[in-house]
């Protein structure tokens, strides 16, 4: 797995916002923003409309470690565009509406394709003052991802994703509401493992 977590952008000693032209790439550099190589390879980070971008510094929005944000157009979301696709993708989302809106909000996950065709269309919610988290494996390979409530400028932190490689199966897509529903699943067969073991040997 790759992980982008803006740790490494030079805003981050700023503690403050900072204003920068998105896409951005591994190739990136941007004086007093973020350096060629500071971002993962294998991914691009764009608006889906606009060029005008943020650096968040912890705090900002929620988030408590650096994140990117939309500046304007507020309708505008996060475009992620994979090089080579993804079969595992994750996030942390938060809502800044000058501030928190001081209710949960929902922001739309749409899922691409080869040839752009849509995958899936799912919600996260994004509680104020918190960070709603984004997972899903997918055997279908996702080339783009989308996430966006276009009343919100949207906040993103800690991306993760796979170099996909497409699976030979059905297709088929499983979103994550939390590592909390990893837990319990887990926990859940670990029990009922147990229960079937305990019938077995009386």
């Amino acid at each position: 797995m790759t992980l982008e977590d803006f740790e490494d952008f030079d805003a981050a000693g700023a503690g403050d916002s900072t204003l920068f032209p998105a896409p951005i790439d591994s190739s990136s550099n941007i004086l007093g923003v973020v350096s060629p190589g500071q971002v993962a390879a294998g991914i691009t980070f764009a608006l889906t409309s606009g060029t005008d971008a943020y650096f968040a510094a912890p705090g900002q929005s929620a988030n408590p470690t650096n994140a990117i944000g939309v500046n304007t157009p507020t309708s505008a979301g996060w475009n992620m565009i994979f090089d080579v696709g993804t079969n595992a993708l994750a996030f942390d989302v938060f809502q800044n509406l000058g501030g928190q809106s001081g209710s949960t909000i929902l922001a739309t996950v749409d899922l691409y394709g080869v040839g752009n065709a849509l995958i899936d269309s799912l919600d996260v919610a994004i509680p104020s003052g918190g960070l709603g988290f984004f997972g899903v494996f997918s055997d279908v390979l996702i080339k783009r991802a989308v996430v966006n409530n276009p009343n919100s400028f949207d906040v993103i932190d800690n991306v993760s994703f796979s170099s996909g490689v497409q699976v030979p199966e059905s297709s088929s897509l499983l979103a994550l509401l939390g590592f909390g529903f990893l837990g319990a699943a887990s926990a859940i067969n670990r029990k009922l493992s147990q229960e079937k073991k305990s019938k077995q040997d009386n």
